[in-house]
């Protein structure tokens, strides 16, 4: 649409006086010359007469209008690229949750790893549980609770890490039995925000457990080995992710 109003234009001003563009006699010509002007290819055959101020007017005009217009393409392309949401998708989340011991201790935990060579800055993360209520007006409404963690909401991502929430006297899982547990409709929502190093986008990704996917009694196996050659570079295993063992030795007890 640029090519074909500039053309026009050109074509105006060579109707109104034939010296201002050298050889465009008819609006094809003037297209040619407007797309010679945008892109500059510079065949030479065609030229604007420094007599004819208007025609360098719309010469000088076109040519910042492509310049804006080539930033605004290439900035949108770029931004199209360079979107975090593959990135996001790097930031993999155990498919189960757990609640085990650590220490004779009760924890909620998952599992939470980065897939990408690139290190996340300043990640924390966030966590919810979410459950629906009655009030006395028998209005249903959903409550959100944070569940404090056991270690900073700033996590290091160069391995695999386990996120725990502690399950004390305050926490929402006290009250519950592991029966009741999966008898509940709350869920588990989880919020990891950090900024990507390489393009120093923010990042978020999220993912939710329900209580379908939360395993009593088991941890997490182990998924960070030595490596092979028994350099001091570490093997992570991927694959086990989700991969789960029952806890042996120690009972669990989340409530009455």
């Amino acid at each position: 649409s640029q090519f074909l109003f500039f053309a026009a234009c050109y074509l105006l001003l060579v109707d109104l006086d034939s010296i201002c563009i050298a050889n465009v006699t008819n609006f094809t010509e003037a297209f040619f010359f407007s797309v010679q002007t945008q892109i500059t290819i510079g065949y030479g055959d065609m030229t604007p007469s420094p007599k004819c101020p208007e025609a360098i007017f719309f010469v000088t005009l076109q040519s910042l209008v492509g310049l804006t217009a080539d930033a605004m393409f290439f900035g949108i392309i770029y931004q199209r690229f360079s979107r975090p949401e593959g990135t996001a998708r790097q930031l993999v989340f155990s498919d189960v949750a757990v609640i085990g011991t650590r220490n004779h201790k009760p924890f909620f935990m998952f599992r939470i790893a980065n897939l990408r060579s690139t290190q996340l800055i300043e990640a924390h993360i966030s966590v919810f549980m979410t459950q629906a209520t009655e009030t006395m007006e028998g209005e249903q409404i959903f409550e959100f609770k944070r569940l404090p963690l056991e270690e900073d909401t700033n996590i290091f991502m160069a391995l695999p890490f386990v996120v725990e929430h502690p399950i004390t006297e305050d926490s929402p899982f006290a009250s519950l039995t592991a029966d009741s547990l999966l008898r509940s409709d709350m869920q588990v929502i989880v919020l990891v925000e950090g900024i990507e190093a390489s393009t120093s986008d923010t990042i978020q990704a999220r993912h939710a457990y329900s209580t379908n996917d939360i395993l009593f009694a088991r941890r997490f196996a182990s998924m960070v080995f030595p490596s092979d050659d028994g350099n001091f570079y570490l093997r992570v295993d991927y694959t086990r992710l989700s991969e789960t063992v029952p806890i042996t030795g120690t009972s669990v007890h989340l409530g009455s």
